[in-house]
């Protein structure tokens, strides 16, 4: 199985930073964030290579410069984005999908440990054509009060939350007849 990362995204949010550096090589205790999901994905037996899919005539060629001497016991290869969104890069790299029955699919901004392994068996299991990873609850970053008649009556300090909907995290593992979806929709 193969690994696709997707490390296209500019990082509006993380500007001024990201005007010399992609989101994907934002340095997070020395190391470029994208090697900490390289690095993770690396620990699976199943994955066999890594696709990053990224614009490298851009600020992303400071990724292929990055994995230019090989860091990795994986195979790594890099796509050119294709500027159409998540679904045209899938498309884009069909071809190197093709002896595939699945692969995973990963958003870089995304650092969960996520079992991984259960994941791949489940999407086996169940002869999925997509696992989504998603939680429940999130721990939120700032503490919460209630609040009567101007008065705290009971604060919590970042406070584990049930949240009413799953949230995706951008992890997937996905079968190659989702492609066959998106060129279909896309005719």
């Amino acid at each position: 199985m193969k690994a696709v990362i997707l490390a296209g995204g500019k990082g509006t949010r993380g500007k001024p930073y990201t005007e010399y550096f992609p989101k994907a090589m934002t340095p997070i205790n020395g190391k470029p964030l994208i090697d900490y999901v390289v690095k993770y994905l690396e620990s699976f037996d199943f994955i066999k290579e890594i696709i990053i899919i990224s614009d490298f005539n851009g600020l992303g060629g400071q990724i292929k410069n990055y994995y230019h001497k090989p860091k990795s016991n994986k195979k790594i290869s890099f796509v050119q984005d294709s500027q159409s969104g998540t679904g045209g890069d899938l498309l884009h790299i069909e071809k190197k999908l093709k002896d595939e029955n699945g692969f995973v699919l990963w958003f870089v901004d995304n650092l969960c440990a996520i079992d991984l392994k259960k994941m791949y068996k489940l999407f086996k299991e169940k002869k999925s054509s997509a696992c989504i990873a998603t939680r429940t609850k999130r721990k939120e970053e700032t503490g919460f009060a209630v609040v009567e008649g101007g008065i705290i009556k009971q604060f919590k300090e970042k406070p584990v939350m049930n949240l009413p909907m799953s949230e995706c995290l951008g992890i997937y593992i996905l079968g190659k007849e989702v492609i066959k979806k998106i060129k279909e929709k896309s005719k």
